[in-house]
């Protein structure tokens, strides 16, 4: 291994997120102010206009669609849309595009519709190399 990296496990590579209040579906557009965004294939599903839902990040973060296994970088503030989305922070040494990229890169088995944001699919063999500026 190159002198500088480091091997770290995922867990030990993201932050705890605190669960955010989440809109219905069926509120979906009721809005025009702030984005939501949800586990679906599309970047935004609509908007909402209330502020107290908004999650208002520090830096970029990968959502994960608990049951569509969709992927997302998010450097906006957002509404959490509907149940199943996993906000997934990366600590400060980790580039969220890259945390991204290898979760694209790793392909989470598709178990059907079942939760599939389990620290345990997320491969115990592997681990996030990781490059620590001196």
């Amino acid at each position: 291994m190159k002198q500088g990296w480091e091997y770290k496990r995922f867990e030990a590579c993201i932050n705890k997120t605190p669960k955010p209040k989440q809109v219905k579906t069926e509120e979906y557009n009721s809005g025009t102010k702030y984005p939501i965004v949800s586990q679906e294939d599309k970047l935004i599903s609509g908007y909402y206009d209330d502020e107290s839902y908004v999650f208002h990040i520090d830096s970029p973060v990968v959502i994960f669609g608990d049951h569509t296994r969709v992927l997302k970088y998010i450097d906006f503030d957002f509404v959490v849309g509907a149940d199943g989305v996993k906000i997934i922070s990366p600590k400060q040494e980790l580039n969220a595009k890259f945390l991204l990229y290898y979760l694209q890169w790793y392909k989470i088995p598709n178990l059907g519709y079942s939760r599939h944001y389990k620290l345990s699919l997320i491969p115990q063999h592997y681990n996030l190399t990781l490059f620590i500026s001196s």
